[in-house]
């Protein structure tokens, strides 16, 4: 198969956890996997079985310990991922990080809210409907610096 340009930018994984449709284990407990997925060929990259007596949080650090050369990728995951431990492990590992802060994250919240999000131009904007409700998604990116401390 012959291989096109190499995309611009930061190479880019996303982290993610699925329950396997179909399948199930002894007592009828769903494969719950976490994944690590290359954002431009969607090529999996690490995968582990969450398991019962754990979950996806702790799954994290050793999903991405299977992935060799980190530096310099920009690793995205959902909100359950939103955790001092994560962050300091990819900064740990020379990675770049994206993920979301929703209103329980209060002390962050509210950091971030400070930030002159009217001076960071608008990246992209979405309008669906997801989960049975209407949605307006609106990115904006900026670096930001110690000051500011991911405290659940």
């Amino acid at each position: 198969m012959a291989r096109g340009p190499k995309p611009a930018g930061r190479p880019a994984l996303a982290v993610d956890g699925k329950s396997l449709r179909g399948a199930a284990r002894a007592r009828g407990r769903k494969i719950h996997l976490l994944a690590a997925l290359e954002h431009t060929t969607g090529l999996v990259l690490a995968q582990l079985d969450v398991g019962d007596k754990t979950n996806e949080i702790t799954r994290f650090q050793p999903l991405l310990k299977t992935v060799v050369g980190l530096a310099g990728v920009v690793v995205t995951a959902d909100a359950l991922h939103t955790q001092r431990e994560h962050a300091a492990y990819l900064l740990g590992r020379q990675a770049h990080y994206i993920v979301i802060v929703k209103g329980n994250v209060r002390n962050f919240r509210k950091q971030l809210k400070a930030l002159p999000w009217s001076d960071i131009p608008l990246q992209g904007r979405t309008r669906g409907v997801g989960h049975s409700r209407s949605e307006i998604r609106r990115i904006k990116a900026c670096t930001v610096t110690a000051a500011v401390v991911l405290d659940r």
